[in-house]
């Protein structure tokens, strides 16, 4: 054999074990291909689905426990339809409908932060000579600004070396929503004392109750209507902000931030998934809360 036909055969050779090792080794179908989008409207079972396919994807779980304990749900990207449509019953201006995209999967806080998780990470008791809360480490921590609810996001972070953030409004609907179109994120409207602490369970307690008591939303999110109102990271502004309808973030400026989700003390429209208000950034109440979201990385 001369030396040129050595090299050749050697070759062959060589492509033939490449090209058995590329059929032979396993590959995880997973890694290759990314889930769809959800588009709503879809099921509860469809909501529960495409958490479970993007949580294999990222070789995560669907709800994840945090260093203080806090649970963090796996919330899917997906296109929706955020506000209301003409014609819904306590339907306000502000809720003028858009079209929007998420592009990227996140977690969000099943509960709202608790008095007990807002100790842990700051020290702190800003509820302390304040009425209207009960004190229990499992109440939702209130009395807190939006900028307290941002800073207690940057500590969590540097604690645990993730980034947590307050949920944009956009966010918190799709997640709120679940996939549904309707004006609450349960299958019928006469069960939603069961859903939700507002004025219809709770006019005589008058404080947000414990966390997680009531029935989840589609995506396993509890007291996402009532309870408390939840800052969120946008401005607040009359109309949605129409700059982009892909990952929104609100306008650039305002005076108010915006607080979503109704509380113990609001009436039945005033918890609607689509309901919006605003608040001073600098001001805490007692009708006010906030829960988590956190950036989620392969």
């Amino acid at each position: 054999m001369s030396e040129r036909q050595f090299y050749l055969w050697n070759s062959v050779i060589l492509a033939n074990l490449i090209f058995s090792v590329v059929l032979v080794a396993p590959v995880d179908a997973q890694t290759l291909t990314t889930p769809s989008s959800l588009e709503s409207p879809f099921t509860a079972d469809g909501a529960k689905a495409g958490q479970e396919a993007w949580a294999k994807h990222l070789g995560k779980s669907v709800v994840e426990k945090n260093t203080i304990g806090m649970d963090l749900v796996l919330i899917p990207p997906g296109k929706f339809r955020l506000g209301s449509p003409p014609g819904e019953n306590g339907r306000d201006t502000d809720e003028k409908q858009v079209d929007v995209t998420l592009t990227q999967p996140f977690r969000l806080g099943r509960t709202e932060v608790t008095l007990g998780q807002w100790r842990q990470v700051m020290g702190t008791i800003p509820w302390n000579r304040e009425n209207f809360i009960k004190k229990g480490p499992d109440y939702p921590a209130t009395f807190v600004s939006w900028e307290d609810a941002r800073a207690f996001c940057e500590k969590l972070s540097q604690i645990e070396g993730k980034t947590y953030l307050l949920p944009t409004e956009a966010q918190w609907e799709w997640s709120c929503r679940g996939g549904t179109t309707t004006r609450f994120s349960i299958p019928n409207e006469k069960y939603l004392t069961e859903y939700a602490w507002f004025n219809d369970n709770a006019a005589d307690e008058k404080y947000a109750h414990r966390v997680g008591l009531k029935r989840p939303n589609p995506f396993g999110l509890s007291d996402i209507h009532g309870n408390a109102w939840e800052w969120c990271q946008d401005w607040y502004g009359e109309r949605y902000s129409i700059i982009s309808s892909i990952d929104p973030c609100g306008p650039s400026s305002g005076s108010d931030r915006v607080i979503r989700g109704g509380s113990w003390d609001s009436i039945t429209r005033g918890i609607r998934s689509a309901e919006r208000g605003g608040g001073s950034p600098d001001a805490g109440s007692y009708l006010v809360g906030f829960r988590v979201s956190r950036i989620e990385l392969p």
